[in-house]
């Protein structure tokens, strides 16, 4: 019986060093509700999805949940009113800024937009409302030369007239020029510049053609720009890629995805084809993720979410997801697509599922090592992490615990670790894990292996 476990924990031992694995796989019993997953972000070490649903796993959650890695948990009592959709989320001066069309955040007037500081929820002066008077929305943002750019479809933010865009300091709000004409549903930082892409046919004074950029005091033209509306933006490879619902970029074909060099646009790969197009886009592991409702991207049978390289389109598992796919994040080396979708390669799911995952045991020491020793081990699942040198650390620090699948059991973080860190993750399965200590800059500074028995 000894050799036999000898032998497993061996085996284990030798799994921890390479990637489990490229698989699709659920988030617990993922999201129930009326929309699905609208949005993702990392914040704090967590991943937040917001949309439009009621349930996260088991646990009630107002249009917006957080996963660490293992479970679902509320975002104290959501977002609510309105439309009750979250539409985006942006990470700024170390708050979570999230947007959408909702009137109110934990018993807070929000007008569409709301703060989280990792514990309360809190308003951005009187939020954002539509040009009627009632209620409008946000469905982009940007951090661009020191300040939050919110847009959507609004006139006024702050109480101050904004058309569809304005910018926001941590204080108060200010519009961006006179503004953009129509609905806004992408922003993007590019080579200095605020690109915006929606469906629009004026930026500030100039005309364009659903995408303008902002060099800080005047909006431009991006060439002829698109005949369609533009859904997403980001930068990859030294260029700007725009997706949406249009067939030409700057007068040349391209369906639904199209690339801006500063200068000319360009085709993709000869773009995808299906339903509506393209409206997520990440860059993982050097490749950007595409994804949308759509069949083909070139030539392959793709299935909602495809990968380009720079020079041609490959699938995300044979069958890829089923429907729509609205967003896509990356924490802890695993790609998490939302959206409105019920499998993901051959796994039921339910609007978010996650690829890849943890290269456990193998990740590289970045920040400045501390030297440390951890007992008991094996154990039971509750061990300590003590210092050699009497401190571990004056400033925040951070504790992760990995099952051998490469999820995350345990996030932690300590404002200061100036004694030892007990460490207690619950019942677990006997089995090997990986622990890891990161510093307030997101470096690994110790991690290692412990046995629990």
């Amino acid at each position: 019986m000894i050799k036999k476990t000898l032998l497993s924990f061996a085996f284990i031992f030798s799994l921890l060093n390479f990637s489990y694995g490229q698989s699709w796989y659920p988030l617990s019993s993922g999201i129930t509700g009326d929309y699905g997953i609208s949005t993702e972000a990392v914040y704090n070490g967590n991943l937040y999805a917001g949309g439009w649903f009621y349930q996260a796993g088991d646990v009630p959650a107002n249009n917006i949940a957080q996963w660490n890695g293992s479970s679902w948990s509320a975002v104290g009592s959501g977002l609510t009113g309105g439309e009750n959709n979250v539409d985006v989320m942006c990470v700024y001066n170390g708050k979570l800024y999230v947007g959408g069309a909702f009137y109110a955040a934990q018993g807070l007037a929000a007008n569409d937009i709301a703060v989280w500081d990792g514990s309360n929820w809190d308003t951005a002066g009187s939020g954002l409302t539509y040009c009627s008077g009632g209620l409008g929305w946000a469905d982009a943002m940007a951090v661009y030369n020191g300040k939050l750019y919110v847009a959507g479809a609004f006139c006024h933010a702050g109480g101050i007239k904004a058309n569809n865009i304005a910018c926001w300091d941590g204080t108060k709000w200010d519009s961006v020029s006179s503004g953009i004409n129509d609905s806004v549903y992408a922003l993007a930082v590019y080579n200095g510049n605020l690109y915006a892409g929606g469906q629009f046919t004026r930026a500030g004074r100039n005309t364009v053609s659903n995408i303008a950029y902002w060099n800080g005091s005047t909006w431009n033209a991006v060439a002829s720009g698109t005949n369609g509306p533009v859904l997403a933006l980001a930068q990859y490879n030294g260029a700007l890629y725009a997706g949406g619902e249009f067939t030409t970029a700057g007068g040349n074909t391209a369906h639904f995805i199209a690339s801006w060099n500063g200068t000319a646009w360009a085709a993709v790969g000869g773009g995808v084809s299906g339903t509506t197009g393209v409206e997520a886009f990440c860059v993982f592991n050097g490749l950007l993720y595409t994804g949308g409702l759509f069949n083909k991207a070139g030539s392959l049978t793709t299935n909602n979410i495809a990968t380009w390289n720079g020079t041609v389109w490959d699938t995300v598992s044979t069958k890829g997801i089923n429907s729509t796919v609205d967003a896509i994040a990356v924490l802890d080396s695993a790609l998490y697509a939302g959206g409105q979708f019920s499998t993901a390669g051959k796994v039921d799911v339910s609007d978010i599922a996650a690829w890849g995952g943890k290269v456990l045991g193998v990740d590289k020491l970045t920040g400045k090592v501390i030297n440390l020793t951890v007992y008991p081990n094996p154990n039971k699942g509750q061990f300590t992490i003590s210092s050699k040198e009497g401190s571990i650390s004056n400033s925040p620090i951070r504790v992760e615990v990995y099952n051998v699948l490469g999820e995350r059991i345990y996030n932690s973080t300590l404002r200061q670790a100036q004694g030892d860190i007990t460490v207690n993750v619950g019942a677990q399965p006997e089995g090997v894990y990986l622990y890891r200590l990161l510093n307030e800059s997101e470096n690994i500074v110790y991690q290692g292996k412990i046995i629990i028995q």
